[in-house]
């Protein structure tokens, strides 16, 4: 699964997808279109413990053209919401390849997280009290007298 940060540009090495004809030849196709999907987990009933997916989709993204990046290379140039919520999506791309073939789908799950402070991080996991010092990449200064 693929995984996304709130507040991250997007570019063609994320939620792309290529298209093959049945030689395994990159082509373009005749169609392409992409929808991102919010996903949330539903308990039904409650005493089963069974979950069922809900999705909804992001009115920006319905039926949004893709950007193309080389022959049957593609990426949805989405920019994130900055209120976006953190938890699981879905990118559905629609594709058809010629005026006779059908329309095909093609589902991408991914997650935005938050992004995590490397210097935070590096505190929280050194918070003993024997360990106070963080392990940052110019740790040979700590100690050094200023005077």
């Amino acid at each position: 699964m693929v995984t996304l940060y709130k507040g991250q540009l997007l570019n063609k090495t994320h939620l792309n997808v290529f298209i093959f004809n049945s030689s395994g030849n990159p082509v373009n196709p005749l169609f392409l279109s992409y929808t991102i999907y919010t996903r949330t987990k539903s308990m039904v009933p409650e005493y089963t413990r069974t979950y069922r997916v809900d999705e909804e989709p992001i009115s920006e993204t319905i039926d949004s053209t893709p950007i193309p990046f080389g022959i049957g290379q593609y990426y949805a140039p989405w920019i994130m919401p900055a209120d976006i919520k953190l938890g699981y999506y879905r990118i559905k791309w629609v594709v058809q390849l010629n005026i006779t073939s059908q329309k095909v789908e093609q589902i991408e799950n991914f997650e935005i997280l938050t992004r995590v402070d490397p210097i935070l991080a590096a505190t929280i996991n050194n918070s003993s009290a024997e360990n106070n010092v963080i392990n940052l990449p110019h740790e040979h200064f700590k100690g050094c007298d200023a005077g």
